[in-house]
């Protein structure tokens, strides 16, 4: 074991692992919270894993490019919600139909 407590810090602090863990379990926690109260909608778990994040981060003086360098795989998996791909797509479908149309919908 190193003679420095807090190099074990030094080493988590660095490594992406660390903001990807404190994310999944801060969410998951203040999802516990959330579903003792029935859901209420103070108790929303995303508001107060922001908080909670972000009370960490200025405690211990993490820039936010550093934290986002760990937690950017939960920020892949949101991605794009399904709801603007479909958006998307439809008004491509729109714009191809309104193109086609004008010939054989006359016919």
């Amino acid at each position: 074991m190193s003679e420095n407590p807090f190099s074990l810090w030094v080493y988590l602090s660095q490594s992406p692992l660390l903001w990807l863990t404190m994310t999944l379990l801060t969410y998951a926690v203040a999802d516990a919270v959330s579903l003792k109260t029935h859901r209420h909608p103070l108790a929303n778990p995303v508001l107060h894993s922001i908080w909670i994040i972000g009370v960490v981060l200025l405690a211990t003086g993490t820039s936010y490019t550093t934290y986002f360098g760990g937690a950017q795989f939960v920020h892949f998996l949101l991605g794009r919600p399904p709801w603007r791909w479909r958006c998307r797509s439809m008004k491509i479908v729109e714009s191809w139909r309104r193109r086609s149309c004008r010939c054989w919908w006359r016919w």
